[in-house]
């Protein structure tokens, strides 16, 4: 049986700190991970090399080993983020490790990835990069580095083979740029905007996402995203190699479709768009690795926050451990539908159906406490969060539910609309002079609402429960209708 594999390297941070950060390309990583799982990509068959564990030796390995496995009729799809460039004959991508100064040695030819997968003889292959740029000064919102891209590499890998393609960012010539608002790179935005079926534009006869469809769709909204996002005369042209005459399909979204429809009719599909948060607090002194010389901090900041990290991992380890094995003794799952990364104060759990991020850190307003976050996100199986089982892994964990607007919301109209009412026994509402976010109270409703930008956090007023948290929020539109709050749910931008 064909099987779907899966190499993505998002290099962020470097170590050589000639190089300039790339924003969001972590994230845009994990958003490709969580996409393919949609579409048959295993865990188990999905290689994902961030930052510090994209170093040289490791990509470099990481690609013989998958290709040295991959058989004739299996899928390959390759992503990468970070800063690429080509020295006059080859093109090149970077590595967490590659130096300024030596920046050919110790970076990765892209020619001889392209060879180890041309050896594979793997016929499906898909390559998505996000790392062109022209060789300009390069400011925080754009994605490259030092020279251009030359496509020749592209363009012989795909040249006479049926199926393998090619998408990159932009032209040679041009920059790829990331938004603050979407917190993604704009073109891996749209990419994923699309696998996911969040766009029909991006559909075939309704269902389908293929090679030329997915073309076609990022020329449109790359340009249109990078004009509303920008005011001077930005340009962003995606790039496509291969034999776009037959019909490769990319993703089919008809089954993710119908049960879209199906968790709509039920009133779940608002759980994608939600974020659960909650905190735990302790005293630093507390900490298992807190000695008899160490001092408790007096202020928080970035040398604090590392002291913190580095005495209470075992406390961040034990949690983060503990909440992987109630997951799997609760849901069932196997091996391979759960993995848990630990990693420089965080921990990230990724199941089949949400994500779980642990963070741990220093109390900005109190020094002297530590706290541990933790976050349910990318929430792809509403029904498991109304589950039982989350329920009794989570249940004295969670305190604020986040619901994410399709649009910026009118938070000056909701202030008017409320102070309208001008009864505090029915609702009430505070709020900073600038007018940017407000937070409401409502006489019986079990949380406090709070408007800020495109987000609505839904607070308990005490205690902390899944599912009080999931009450108030299937009550949040009748709360909205029955106080005249203008629509947050649906709400279209503004």
């Amino acid at each position: 049986m064909a099987e779907k594999h899966a190499i993505i390297v998002a290099v962020e941070t470097y170590r050589d700190p000639a190089f300039t950060r790339v924003k969001y390309a972590e994230d845009d990583a994990k958003a490709i991970s969580a996409t393919l799982q949609l579409h048959g990509y295993s865990s188990d068959r999905m290689s994902v090399l961030t930052s510090a564990s994209a170093t040289k030796a490791p990509i470099e390995s990481t690609f013989r080993t998958v290709c040295a496995g991959i058989r004739e009729d299996d899928t390959l799809l390759v992503f990468y983020a970070g800063h690429g460039f080509s020295d006059g004959v080859r093109n090149y991508i970077t590595c967490h490790d590659s130096l300024k100064r030596d920046l050919v040695a110790t970076s990765v030819s892209i020619q001889s990835l392209l060879d180890e997968i041309r050896a594979s003889l793997c016929k499906h292959v898909v390559l998505l990069l996000d790392c062109c740029h022209s060789g300009l000064p390069i400011d925080s919102s754009m994605r490259g580095i030092v020279g251009d891209l030359s496509e020749d590499d592209f363009t012989k890998f795909c040249e006479g083979a049926e199926y393998h393609l090619g998408f990159a960012a932009c032209r040679v010539d041009q920059k790829s740029y990331c938004s603050d608002k979407l917190k993604h790179g704009i073109w891996t935005y749209h990419v994923v905007e699309a696998l996911e079926g969040r766009n029909t534009k991006a559909l075939e006869r309704g269902r389908y996402v293929t090679a030329s469809s997915l073309r076609d769709f990022l020329s449109d909204e790359v340009p249109r995203t990078i004009r509303n996002t920008f005011s001077d005369m930005r340009v962003q042209t995606p790039r496509c190699w291969g034999d776009l005459s037959r019909e490769f399909i990319l993703a089919d979204l008809g089954p993710t479709l119908a049960k879209r429809a199906a968790e709509k009719a039920s009133g779940l599909g608002e759980l994608k768009r939600v974020s659960l948060l909650g905190y735990t607090w302790g005293a630093i002194k507390r900490l298992s690795g807190f000695k008899r010389h160490h001092h408790v901090p007096e202020e928080a900041n970035e040398t604090t926050r590392s002291f913190v990290l580095s005495i209470g991992s075992k406390e961040l380890n034990d949690y983060a451990n503990s909440v992987h094995s109630d997951l799997k003794k609760e849901f069932s799952y196997k091996r391979q539908d759960l993995s848990l990364d630990i990693d420089d104060g965080s921990a990230t759990i990724i199941s089949p159906d949400f994500r779980i991020d642990i963070e741990m850190g220093i109390d900005d307003e109190d020094p002297s406490r530590y706290f541990i976050s933790t976050e349910a996100t990318n929430i792809s199986n509403p029904a498991a969060v109304t589950d039982e089982a989350f329920a009794n892994t989570f249940e004295e964990t969670f305190d604020q539910l986040v619901l994410e607007s399709t649009g910026t919301v009118d938070v000056r109209g909701i202030i008017d609309a409320v102070e309208a009412v001008d009864d505090a026994s029915v609702v009430s509402v505070d709020y900073p002079a600038s007018s940017d976010e407000c937070t409401i109270d409502i006489p019986g409703y079990d949380a406090r609402l709070r408007f800020s930008g495109s987000q609505l956090t839904i607070s308990l007023r005490r205690g902390a429960s899944v599912r009080a948290l999931l009450a108030c929020f299937r009550l949040l539109p009748n709360v909205l209708t029955e106080h005249k709050i203008a629509g947050f749910i649906g709400a279209g931008s503004g």
